[in-house]
């Protein structure tokens, strides 16, 4: 079953998260390597991101993701993550970002 897209308030929210990140990802195509690339500095620079970007885009409360999380590790953590931005493309949410003034600039 495909995630539905997040609702205004969580968007507006992995927006701010997803746009930390937007340099060190925009040169990446594969959504996969995108993902990756994503956690490997979301990891260096704030762990909790993963965290907050799941619950977001999963619809739940960040201790039910974390729940999940832990029994899927980090695998689990990998497809959630890739299954949330199937429904909510990176470069959408950083090009909306900037529309609404979250950001400096677009995708």
């Amino acid at each position: 079953m495909m995630l539905e897209p997040m609702n205004l308030r969580e968007a507006i929210e992995a927006m701010k998260i997803v746009n930390r990140y937007a340099d060190e990802i925009k040169a990446e195509t594969n959504p996969r390597r995108m993902v990756a690339r994503l956690l490997k500095k979301i990891n260096e620079v704030r762990p909790t991101d993963s965290l907050a970007l799941v619950a977001l885009m999963h619809h739940c409360s960040i201790e039910a993701a974390a729940e999940q999380l832990r029994v899927l590790g980090g695998r689990g953590l990998v497809k959630a993550l890739v299954e949330g931005f199937v429904a909510n493309a990176i470069p959408d949410l950083a090009n909306a970002a900037a529309v609404l003034g979250i950001a400096e600039k677009g995708w």
